[in-house]
């Protein structure tokens, strides 16, 4: 976990994907997207890290049964960055429900320890 999470705060799209199988899958619940193999997991990857490039990753919370890891992470985007124009975030949109801090991301891992399948989860601000 903490080489996949030093990939994602660096923006490494390579290194992320390497923990992945060919046939991995990427789905981001809250938005209804769903990225099947690594070509789509590129494309959503490259767009996630232009629209936030300042985009870091803290863990929480890591906990596991069987084949499935949950990690509880809290997200922080101070820029936003939009048609090439970026944009300072106030820090109360992150209390909004546009800008969630609290997701959580559960993982299935195969045999051979590779990513099969994550499924990111934001949840509701109070």
């Amino acid at each position: 976990m903490d080489d996949y999470l030093i990939a994602w705060n660096s923006h490494d799209i390579n290194k992320i994907l390497s923990f992945f199988t060919d046939d991995g899958i990427y789905e981001d619940v809250a938005h209804g997207i769903t990225n099947h193999g690594k070509k789509e997991i590129t494309g959503y990857l490259n767009t996630s890290f232009i629209d936030f490039p300042d985009l870091k990753i803290e863990v929480k919370t890591v906990f596991g049964t069987g084949d499935w890891i949950v990690v509880e992470i809290i997200t922080s985007v101070p820029m936003l960055t939009v048609a090439g124009l970026e944009y300072q975030l106030p820090a109360r949109l992150f209390l909004s429900e546009l800008f969630q801090s609290f997701n959580y991301v559960m993982i299935r891992l195969a045999d051979n320890q590779s990513i099969t399948t994550t499924r990111h989860f934001c949840s509701k601000s109070g």
